[in-house]
């Protein structure tokens, strides 16, 4: 499946750009801003638009056994998610360019909630790109047996400084993201451990670096829902 078969968000995106077209101009904005409620639906819209796009992905790649197709979709599941965080990038330089045209306090400060929205979702669409990095390396590690020296510590290494980012914000993450992250910690230690299974009679592969790889995914997960 492609983005022209049920992964596409560009009426989203234009929908949101064309409502964002009103916040300074203020003949439009008196028309058409409606006190920033059509911005902030059109932003949900993309929002879960992105998510159902993410679920999709990963289900029709689970129904597939490792092979051309099943990485063709792991190509597209990723370039879908590269393409969201090019995209939300170029929406806050919009945003931030709004600035110098926004005058009254009120809706100075209604921007600034907005842009704060906006950096949220990237940050949320990075770790995203992260996960699905990891899971392909997960495929790949059971596929060959072992992964290059180096390569799945660099991507944990980078999910957890955006998770050190996306607790920045927040004096206690959003209960939301905890167990969306949780559920995908899950998700990461069972492929984990149906590798492990899948070995269990064969040789030459690198179990080492497998049960290292699975304490790190079961210490983030006990520190995500603490006993």
């Amino acid at each position: 499946m492609d983005n022209t078969q049920g992964h596409s968000r560009s009426y989203e995106r234009k929908m949101l750009s064309s409502i964002e077209q009103n916040r300074t101009e203020r003949s439009r904005r008196d028309l058409f801003w409606a006190d920033g409620a059509r911005w902030n639906n059109a932003f949900q819209q993309l929002v879960e638009r992105e998510n159902a796009s993410d679920t999709a992905f990963r289900h029709q790649i689970d129904e597939l056994l490792p092979g051309d197709t099943q990485v063709g979709l792991e190509e597209r599941f990723f370039n879908a998610v590269h393409d969201d965080i090019d995209w939300w990038s170029r929406f806050a330089a919009e945003l931030e360019n709004a600035e110098h045209a926004v005058a009254a306090q009120d809706e100075l400060d209604e921007l600034t909630k907005h842009q704060f929205m906006v950096a949220w979702r990237l940050l949320e669409r990075q770790v995203v790109r992260c996960q699905v990095q990891l899971e392909i390396l997960e495929r790949r590690r059971r596929q060959g047996g072992r992964l290059q020296r180096g390569q799945w510590r660099e991507q944990w290494n980078e999910l957890h400084r955006l998770i050190a980012q996306q607790s920045a914000c927040y004096k206690q993450l959003p209960s939301q993201t905890t167990q969306r992250m949780l559920a995908w910690c899950r998700r990461l230690y069972a492929m984990q451990t149906e590798t492990r299974a899948s070995w269990q009679h064969t040789q030459d592969v690198d179990r080492s670096s497998l049960e290292h790889a699975m304490r790190d995914v079961a210490a983030l997960m006990a520190r995500l829902d603490p006993p």
